[in-house]
């Protein structure tokens, strides 16, 4: 069943601690950089992503932010992005952990991600 516009999400890998996990959900690692896929394609959107996670990891940031939207403006009855920026995210092998921002940061349409370090 996909996700909806207004479902959460997390994920976690093991080994990750739950004082960081809390700290992420709550908004409190500041986001080193963000990517913002609104108007984009699928296929667009794939292609920012992983440039995004690539220069991010190249960069040494671990704290970052991916604005997918809910979906509020799509002809398909589920957020299309926000469901798959989820499988890629769970799919990328630096990812550590992802969660859905606070709203100060889109809330349910975008999500925190922590990538693993080296």
């Amino acid at each position: 069943m996909p996700l909806s516009g207004e479902d959460y999400v997390e994920h976690t890998q093991s080994g990750m601690l739950p004082k960081q996990v809390k700290q992420m959900k709550q908004g409190l690692i500041r986001p080193q950089s963000k990517l913002d896929l609104h108007n984009m394609t699928v296929d667009q959107a794939e292609t920012a992503f992983l440039n995004f996670l690539n220069r991010s990891k190249k960069n040494k940031l671990r704290a970052l932010l991916i604005v997918h939207g809910k979906g509020l403006q799509s002809s398909s009855p589920y957020p299309i992005l926000k469901n798959e920026v989820v499988r890629w995210l769970k799919g990328h092998g630096n990812v550590l952990a992802f969660c859905s921002a606070q709203p100060k940061d889109g809330g349910r349409g975008a999500v925190y991600v922590l990538l693993k370090r080296g």
